[in-house]
């Protein structure tokens, strides 16, 4: 035997090429949601979504940045968005029935009043308006977490913007479909943006803390600015009555 493997005073070895190595974003797949050689139904890759949401959420961050289309999380964030749509269309619809209604009165009593089809177009504008609003929201909650998460240092893994666009997309598609519903809404303000710093972390590679606090940080400024805003008026109001006493 050779004096090296009985030489007590020789540091340990390892072997490095043993350690797990970090993902490659070309070894994995899409997210299930564009993946359309894994499955080609439309509505079996929207189920698939929340099949690894809840399943492999890891999985679903490390897949996220893999492709780099922004019309996908669009998509998603609409499609999510339908039942939303749907209640907003009947708030429309009633609405004109109430202005229908509110003409029939008016002309019965002489008295002129806007027509019917000027509150027939609330239904169309909001069709044609949410989906580009949520498209804009995307972008601008990309580029609130992504600087967000540089102010944190969480951007040293050179991971660029295009991944947290998408992140912010995907992450607002799920929260677009539960933000309507009454409490379930309110506890996904809450809890919803840790669920978005752990996967910013993740794609980005860096500390979850750091995610999680970019995260909550555009939360937390409308709260002050909320706060500041109602301190003012309520100094506005008081200097207004102490002047007119």
């Amino acid at each position: 035997m050779s004096e090296e493997l009985f030489n007590p005073y020789r540091a340990p070895g390892a072997d490095l090429t043993s350690l797990p190595a970090e993902p490659s974003p070309d070894a994995l797949r899409p997210v299930p949601f564009e993946d359309l050689d894994a499955e080609p139904r439309f509505w079996r890759r929207v189920w698939a979504m929340f099949s690894i949401l809840f399943r492999e959420p890891k999985s679903l961050a490390d897949r996220i940045p893999v492709t780099r289309k922004l019309s996908a999380p669009w998509s998603f964030m609409i499609v999510l968005g339908i039942p939303g749509y749907l209640f907003g269309v009947f708030i429309a619809v009633l609405l004109v029935f109430a202005g229908t209604m509110a003409q029939l009165e008016s002309s019965s009593k002489g008295v002129d009043a806007p027509p019917v089809w000027l509150l027939g177009l609330i239904p169309l504008l909001f069709l044609l308006l949410v989906p580009l609003m949520q498209y804009v929201g995307m972008i601008v909650a990309g580029l609130l977490n992504h600087a967000c998460l540089w102010l944190w240092g969480g951007l040293r893994q050179g991971r660029d913007l295009n991944a947290t666009f998408r992140a912010s997309g995907y992450f607002l598609a799920y929260f677009t479909l539960v933000s309507w519903i009454p409490l379930v809404g309110s506890v996904a303000i809450l809890l919803g943006p840790a669920a978005l710093g752990v996967a910013l972390a993740r794609i980005h590679r860096t500390d979850t803390w750091r995610g999680v606090c970019a995260a909550y940080t555009p939360l937390l400024a409308c709260c002050c600015l909320y706060g500041v805003f109602l301190v003012a008026m309520m100094a506005i109001a008081t200097i207004g009555g102490t002047l007119t006493n």
